[in-house]
């Protein structure tokens, strides 16, 4: 069969293309451009599945000077994926589980565990992951689920993680310490959110890495379990559990101040007490920000909650106030956002609340600035 326009045009831009110094979007765009401008040529569909697919990871993850838009993406990797790019399976079960595939923006985890699914049989590791935890998330865990984890811990951290909630769930408590440990010597990021969190609930600050001390409940990152009516928790106070009912009050509480040098702070303070927050950031009344970002680093680390951004209300009053890369990178207007932001974490209700733990904090700090 003889080549089409678009096949020809293609390939020569693939051998004008400088690897090392070109630009991937921009070629990307010109392969999608001549497909469209030709009718769509079948003989040309692959290098248009993997440009479209290229253009939509883009998107996804901010590359080439682009800002993170998942509502942005996910037309582009559906494009992709139903042109045979089987490369773009779990971000774009992502955009399904995270609500950037519908304008209202309703999760649709039906759709994304099916499309991880279909990555899991086509041996996609990160597909397969995701299928795990969902299995373990809603307790259908069977032999080959732990196997399959077993296997993915190798190059998964978090997988570590994911072993020793289940057997710590099970009431296994020598697998789930040996598992707990393979995650903490692998850095597992979802192992360091739980850490102190798990210190905290069971023991205080004393010694909690001794055998007997192995006790812990996740249902806080997983929802109930058949054994919550057997664990108590002391210490709640009225506004605490109005606004998080069943979530276990700790001694110490945190935010995130991420100023306009670029750098972050972990502070001592009660986000539930709202009122408090303007004065850490010398507001004296702050507007929420929510996005994306905020979004997918809640989902990555399993948190109780989402995270809110927190900035002065009135910084555009304010010129002496210093633009915030981090909280204009992260925005999906991408906007110019002046004065330094406080973090924090929200429930489904917006009542925001704070971080247990500065290892917590510091493990969202660290999936921010990913």
């Amino acid at each position: 069969m003889d080549n089409s326009k678009a096949y020809d045009l293609i390939q020569e831009l693939l051998n004008q293309f400088d690897e090392e110094n070109g630009n991937e979007l921009e070629f990307a765009k010109k392969v999608v451009q001549i497909y469209l401008d030709n009718g769509k040529p079948q003989d040309c569909l692959e290098q248009y599945a993997m440009a479209v697919g290229y253009m939509g990871q883009a998107w996804y993850y901010g590359w080439n000077g682009l800002t993170e838009n998942e509502q942005m993406a996910f037309p582009l990797l559906l494009s992709a994926y139903e042109a045979g790019n089987k490369n773009v399976l779990e971000i774009l079960g992502l955009c399904y589980y995270n609500g950037s595939s519908t304008p209202n923006g309703t999760p649709q985890p039906e759709k994304a565990l099916a499309i991880w699914k279909e990555g899991m049989e086509l041996g996609d590791p990160d597909c397969t992951f995701h299928v795990c935890v969902d299995k373990v998330e809603n307790d259908q865990v069977d032999a080959e689920t732990i196997a399959t984890l077993e296997a993915l811990s190798e190059d998964y951290p978090d997988a570590c993680a994911i072993l020793y909630y289940y057997y710590n769930r099970e009431g296994e408590e020598d697998k789930a310490w040996e598992w707990r440990e393979k995650a903490i010597e692998k850095e597992s990021p979802l192992m360091q959110s739980w850490i102190d969190e798990e210190a905290e609930q069971e023991v205080g600050e004393d010694d909690y890495t001794a055998p007997e001390r192995r006790g812990t409940d996740m249902s806080i990152f997983f929802g109930d379990s058949e054994e919550d009516d057997d664990n108590e928790f002391d210490g709640y106070d009225d506004e605490t559990e109005a606004a998080h009912p069943g979530y276990p009050e700790v001694g110490e509480k945190y935010v995130i101040i991420a100023a306009v040098d670029d750098s972050f702070r972990i502070v001592q303070a009660d986000a539930a007490d709202w009122r408090s927050l303007p004065a850490l950031i010398g507001a004296e009344r702050c507007d929420d920000m929510r996005c994306q970002k905020f979004r997918n680093v809640a989902h990555k680390l399993m948190l109780p909650g989402t995270l809110l951004g927190q900035l002065d209300k009135d910084a555009f009053r304010k010129p002496h106030l210093k633009p915030n890369w981090h909280a204009s990178q992260w925005y999906d207007g991408n906007a110019d956002l002046m004065g330094a932001m406080v973090i924090c974490l929200e429930d489904a209700q917006y009542n925001s609340f704070s971080f247990t733990s500065k290892a917590q904090a510091q493990s969202v700090i660290d999936a921010l600035c990913k």
